[in-house]
């Protein structure tokens, strides 16, 4: 499945699912980044790869935190992931390798500014070997 767009009262959201919980969390950083930002030739000029350490007490707690970060590496240094790889969680540690591009902001087809993420809904959960969530943004 990797992730669809939900609707959500006056915020927008996410369900995503993965076969690992390594992959769920990559298919929710990469819908939440589908809902901000359309890329284009243009603006994958500038490859980078950037590593993001998360620790927390509990799967949700962590992949809040992962989220959050990835808000920020968009907002903050304008990159935008693609893809993850070397992705690792265990006994609360979270590491990923993010590889994607350093946009321009000018030349950007900017979709929706998410201000945050939220722990609104947001349970993690397995079944039938499949990992699944949900993930709502505040706009």
């Amino acid at each position: 499945m990797g992730f669809k767009i939900i609707d959500h009262t006056a915020d927008v959201g996410i369900e995503a699912a993965g076969s690992t919980i390594g992959s769920l969390f990559e298919n929710c950083a990469l819908g939440m980044i589908s809902l901000m930002i359309k890329l284009s030739p243009e603006n994958n000029i500038i490859r980078k790869t950037v590593t993001i350490n998360i620790n927390g007490t509990d799967d949700t707690d962590i992949l809040y935190g992962f989220l959050s970060e990835v808000l920020y590496l968009f907002e903050g240094e304008n990159f935008v992931p693609e893809s993850f790889s070397d992705t690792s969680l265990e006994n609360g540690k979270f590491s990923t390798l993010a590889e994607g591009c350093e946009i321009i902001p000018a030349q950007a087809e900017f979709l929706h500014e998410i201000k945050a993420v939220t722990f609104h809904g947001m349970e993690i959960t397995q079944q039938n070997g499949e990992w699944k969530t949900q993930v709502i943004f505040d706009i």
